[in-house]
């Protein structure tokens, strides 16, 4: 009798030691995700504003030390939200991206004064598969 308790008790020990590895592992994931996503926003800050489109729409950006759900490394997509009309609320209250006054031009890729960007990465988790999007606007500082 007391074998099995002392067994049930060193068995939930290991167990609870290894739920607490794998949180503090998805702990650190999470940390490089927010890296990679800070990186890929650097990278953009830091090129011309009047080419980031054509130079970067539909690329994608290295997620250094992140691993994909494919098991591949991650990247970082990046698409700019260049349609006013269809712009989403997770812009904020962002009206005019051309700066003609009017929330109607459908294709502001080449006349862009503010450019909602998205980013996005695929990583994976202990857990699974997740998805972190962040939503920014960029402007020519």
């Amino acid at each position: 009798m007391g074998l099995t308790v002392l067994t049930i008790g060193v068995l939930s020990y290991l167990f609870a030691l290894h739920t607490s590895f794998r949180s503090t592992r998805d702990i650190g994931v999470e940390d490089q995700v927010g890296a990679a996503l800070e990186n890929a926003v650097e990278t953009l800050k830091l090129a011309g504003f009047s080419t980031l489109y054509a130079t970067y729409q539909g690329t994608s950006l290295p997620a250094t030390d992140v691993i994909a759900p494919d098991g591949s490394p991650a990247r970082v997509q990046v698409a700019f939200d260049v349609n006013e009309p269809a712009l989403g609320p997770e812009y904020g209250p962002v009206a005019d991206i051309d700066g003609d006054g009017a929330k109607v031009t459908l294709d502001a890729s080449g006349s862009y004064i503010l450019l909602p960007t998205r980013l996005t990465v695929d990583y994976q988790m202990s857990y699974g598969a997740e998805r972190k999007v962040i939503f920014l606007v960029l402007r020519d500082d």
